[in-house]
């Protein structure tokens, strides 16, 4: 007694997109009759239809006669009242699934959002599911232009796999294949634990790992599988990525100055002046074009800092794309070799660093800092340039991690398992007995906080920061991230 009803908006035009709502509607009414289905062109559907859907047909020549008219405000209105026919006339439970809806926005219409949420509301019998990649410009519409549907309407934001979830999905998947720990969590970091690159990059190391005389050495094997679904140009992951870049940049202007912002951001310049100077320009020159990427929800900014969101994106970019456009050697075997031998040098530099003392790498990393504002989980704060970095035994009390800039002080206490009240307390009372001018205290937390320790720590005005709010400073400053490293 359910109908659903999927419609993809594409880069189209509006005709086109009428046109695919109307034979979609169709197909799916005669597919639920489990009557065979011979075509998919609109006239052959209308034709099969015809005797049992009159009233939707009827409609639906009122559309095609309002689309010849090139009346389109007209003909999306009767588009949005076609699903209420059909849901009178078979007597079934409809819903309509509108993937990436925020492209409604790039037909010429008039409040498109206000005659759709209009529709919504009296539509009572019609569930609509409305999904989109864009994220940013997504919450966008549902807040300012579908703000009166917000009591109708459940957000749900389908995020990565946190580390956990990466793993158990690794593990399962490559459960048949001798892999340590530190190679998957590699994976993971590369991935950013999105399950589309997950599942891709784990189903071809399977079929690497089963090959005939296949050299199943981790590393080997994961540079052969990157090779040839990211390098190569006819792999899923590259298909995939180019795609990305190429709808991100047809239908803009200054192509060329989002791809070099790109780049830039690829090779590890975060900042607008140093996105601006390598690209040789101004920061007032690109400012318009990254806000354009952080609405696509291509780039996120963090204070003073910008960063691409997909790290997989990242790496293709610096190592895949840029080689592919600027290298003067047409021979593709000495770039492949030279993309694997890139490869390698990475994983290994991420073991290197998983090795490290944890503590040893957040000390690393205050050193780093020079004034810059970062803002973290909607905490923005200036994070100086230390005068003094490391371990200190201040009035009897060992401190792990002391940045001193002049007489201030941050003080940082590592908690590697879940932390509980009384944690937060002896946390507190160190420093106060080190009476020194304490501006920040921070407690990096690598398990589960309890509630009430959480709010004791907000009481106190403990930042706290969690895996990954620590991944976040690692990136930014060039670092690989903290990946299961949990002593």
């Amino acid at each position: 007694q359910i109908l659903p009803i999927y419609i993809e908006l594409k880069a189209e035009s509006f005709a086109h997109f009428v046109y695919r709502f109307i034979g979609t509607s169709l197909y799916s009414f005669l597919k639920s009759t489990k009557n065979e289905v011979r075509g998919k062109e609109l006239s052959y559907l209308i034709k099969t239809a015809a005797k049992s859907l009159p009233k939707t047909i009827r409609a639906i020549k009122k559309i095609e006669s309002s689309l010849r008219e090139n009346r389109p405000d007209q003909t999306y209105f009767l588009l949005l009242d076609l699903t209420s026919v059909l849901e009178e006339e078979t007597g079934k439970k409809i819903i309509v699934i509108m993937d990436e809806f925020h492209r409604l926005n790039n037909f010429r219409l008039i409040k498109p959002f206000a005659s759709f949420g209009k529709k919504i509301m009296i539509q009572k019998n019609i569930m609509y599911i409305l999904a989109s990649s864009s994220v940013n410009l997504a919450k966008d519409i549902l807040r300012e232009k579908l703000s009166l549907l917000f009591g109708n309407f459940e957000i749900i934001e389908l995020k990565p796999f946190d580390f956990e979830k990466s793993k158990e999905f690794l593990e399962q998947r490559l459960k048949e294949i001798e892999m340590s720990d530190v190679y998957k969590n590699f994976l993971i970091f590369l991935s950013g634990g999105y399950p589309f690159y997950l599942d891709v990059i784990s189903s071809s190391l399977r079929k690497a790992s089963f090959e005939e005389k296949s050299d199943n050495n981790p590393m080997e094997l994961i540079s052969r599988v990157l090779e040839s679904e990211i390098f190569n140009s006819r792999g899923i992951l590259y298909q995939y990525l180019s795609s990305l870049i190429n709808r991100l940049t047809e239908k803009r202007g200054f192509a060329s100055t989002y791809i070099s912002i790109l780049l830039a951001l690829a090779r590890g310049n975060h900042k607008l002046s140093e996105i601006a100077r390598v690209m040789q320009k101004k920061p007032a020159d690109i400012s318009k074009q990254i806000t354009k990427l952080i609405e696509a929800d291509i780039v996120k900014r963090y204070g003073v800092f910008y960063n691409l969101n997909d790290p997989l994106l990242g790496f293709w970019l610096k190592f895949v794309y840029e080689r592919r456009q600027m290298s003067f050697d047409s021979e593709i075997f000495s770039k492949s070799e030279a993309f694997k031998k890139a490869v390698n040098e990475m994983i290994q530099n991420f073991i290197n660093e998983s090795r490290r003392d944890l503590s040893e790498r957040i000390k690393e990393l205050f050193t780093l800092f020079k004034n810059e504002i970062i803002e973290v989980k909607q905490h923005k704060c200036k994070f100086p340039l230390f005068s003094e970095v490391g371990s200190k035994k201040i009035s009897d009390e060992n401190l792990p991690i002391v940045a001193r800039q002049g007489n201030k002080y941050w003080i940082g206490q590592i908690e590697h398992k879940q932390v509980e009240e009384n944690k937060v307390m002896e946390f507190i009372q160190r420093c106060k007995k080190t009476k020194c001018k304490i501006q920040k205290k921070i407690l990096i937390t690598l398990g589960e906080m309890e509630m009430n320790a959480r709010l004791l720590a907000k009481q106190e005005k403990i930042w706290v920061w969690d895996s990954n709010d620590l991944n976040l400073l690692f990136r930014l400053y060039g670092k690989s991230p903290l990946i299961g490293n949990r002593n």
